[in-house]
């Protein structure tokens, strides 16, 4: 897992396992998992790549620690 730490009222971009470092592969899909914070962040996008990389929101009045997963798929 990589948590990442999102201050409380801002906005981040967060990335997933770097697919490439398998050889040719590539994110297709990815998901988040909130394990720390008292709001529940919000994710604004996501997108495939060499990661998962996903833009979330945090509207609660302290840090949020999401962990991001990349699911990776030979090119």
């Amino acid at each position: 897992m990589n948590p990442q730490t999102i201050p409380a009222g801002s906005t981040a971009t967060l990335q997933g396992g770097d697919c490439s470092t398998l050889g040719s592969f590539v994110a297709v899909s990815g998901g988040e998992n909130q394990v720390g914070g008292s709001g529940e962040v919000q994710t604004l996008t996501s997108s495939p790549g060499d990661s998962w990389t996903i833009s979330v929101h945090n509207p609660g009045v302290d840090a949020a620690t999401v962990n991001v997963t990349s699911v990776c798929q030979p090119v």
